[in-house]
């Protein structure tokens, strides 16, 4: 079923836009800090589904003075780095050519010489990438508990939290390789909040964490029965020795290459030179889907009242003008500050002047340019089915149900719907275990939908939202 174009190429121009090798680049000539010594031996190492195109870049900059270099990525490319080798794990799940993968790294690692520049290059999904469990857990009990951490509706500081209390390499403990090197850390993340020590893990981060604390978590998401025996053994025996504290070494530096935020003002630049007016999220989103699907779906409401399918809600946090802007700014201008300051003057009038003003008025004067709301973050899910699926496919089934399952109640609110379109998309081009990066929707793919006898209801229930759209 074909959608607006603009969503394909919104997405893919803004993936363009931010181009690892030409950030990279930049970042070279700019920063001399991150340069290594003229006699220096230079190494690369690193994990995640980036792994292979940061690899790529810094060859092209570092050239022949490469010495040599190990990454572990999700997927063979068409072009490989020539000095740097390229190991395949999986994701979200570990397996066994993933842990294969680390104890090569880690033997590569130890042959390293004393004094040399090593660049570490971090990215998303990195944790179900580089991975070495302590003993006696075993692979099969690690994907299990992967699975159910999963599944359990737990923030990714939460998830972490576990997987670095099982690991002998995440939470600043690969550190204890790398004492003898000069570190410089290129950093990919999408973690709401920008924490380091939580991309991937923070194998190179040192920090202090709590098996203890783990322990809490996987008890209050309900899941500590389910955990295999080695699992809760190695949780226990590591609660029990106290927290743990991995110590920096002496000559390291970490540089954040890209973030959330700064892939979420891409977009908006985006949206503004195809001739939308832009509103962007002021913070990234970070909490359970249900949240941000009412956010998402109280916006609509509030520029059109009652739109069919919603729910009315005397909590409404949109009640007027000011209150939105409480949550989105506007992106008037290429050379002006993505999503201002709260209660600036998006049109020519105060805030204030706003105060009273309700959707209706913004829907009529929305005009041909249209209006592009753009939404990033993280958000956590609850899978209770046995679908296939991500989450950005998850969120759009459930937005576009929500929207288009019920007939407009009139004739204004028909022309509004048909002319709604929501995407919802990974930044790294996988959401779960698909090939998807996420999903589009629209009044007329659910049109298309119920044609084909297609009952979203029951696709929810299961969680197979990508058996939803891949029909």
């Amino acid at each position: 079923m074909s959608t607006n174009p603009d969503s394909h190429t919104l997405y893919l121009q803004t993936l363009d836009d931010i181009r690892l090798s030409e950030r990279m680049i930049s970042l070279f000539r700019e920063d001399t800090t991150i340069h290594p010594g003229p006699d220096e031996p230079i190494y690369i190492i690193g994990a995640g589904k980036a792994s292979t195109d940061m690899a790529l870049a810094l060859e092209s900059i570092l050239g022949p003075r490469i010495s040599g270099g190990l990454v572990i990525d999700t997927s063979s490319r068409p072009i490989k780095p020539k000095k740097i080798t390229v190991l395949q794990g999986m994701h979200p799940l570990p397996n066994q050519s993933g842990l294969d993968a680390t104890n090569v790294l880690l033997e590569f690692c130890a042959g390293i010489p004393k004094g040399a520049t090593v660049y570490f290059l971090a990215s998303g999904g990195m944790s179900a990438l580089l991975v070495n469990p302590l003993e006696p857990i075993t692979l099969p009990d690690l994907r299990t508990l992967y699975a159910l951490l999963i599944k359990c509706g737990a923030s990714i500081h939460e998830i972490n939290t576990v997987r670095k209390s099982v690991s002998s390499v995440k939470g600043g403990r690969l550190l204890a390789r790398l004492r003898h090197v000069r570190l410089i850390d290129l950093i990919v993340s999408d973690i709401p909040d920008n924490d380091l020590s939580m991309v991937g893990s923070g194998p190179t981060v040192a920090q202090t964490f709590s098996p203890a604390q783990a322990i809490e978590i996987c008890q209050r998401r309900e899941i500590w029965e389910q955990l295999p025996d080695s699992v809760r053994e190695v949780l226990l025996r590591e609660a029990e020795r106290g927290d743990v504290t991995t110590a920096e070494i002496q000559q390291h530096l970490m540089v954040q290459l890209l973030s959330a935020q700064v892939m979420a003002q891409a977009a908006a630049m985006q949206a503004h030179s195809m001739g939308y007016q832009v509103w962007l999220r002021r913070s990234p989103f970070s909490g359970p889907m249900e949240l941000l699907e009412r956010e998402i779906l109280e916006i609509l409401a509030w520029m059109i009242p009652g739109l069919a399918g919603l729910e009315s809600r005397s909590s409404d946090p949109f009640a007027n003008f000011e209150s939105f802007l409480g949550v989105m700014g506007m992106h008037t201008d290429p050379g002006e500050p993505v999503g201002g300051n709260k209660g600036s003057d998006p049109g020519g009038t105060s805030g204030e002047n706003h105060g009273e003003d309700h959707g209706e008025d913004h829907a009529k004067h929305m005009g041909d340019r249209g209006y592009a709301f753009i939404f990033y973050g993280e958000c956590t899910l609850t899978v209770t089915g046995d679908g296939v699926g991500g989450r950005n496919q998850e969120l759009a089934l459930r937005i576009g149900h929500r929207l288009f399952a019920k007939s407009a109640e009139n004739q204004e609110q028909a022309e509004f719907l048909s002319r709604i379109e929501f995407m919802s998309a990974g930044t790294d081009g996988i959401d779960g275990p698909t090939d998807a990066a996420g999903a589009v929707v629209s009044q007329a793919r659910f049109q298309h939908s119920d044609s084909m006898g297609l009952d979203a209801d029951v696709y929810l229930s299961r969680n197979d939202s990508f058996g939803f759209f891949d029909r």
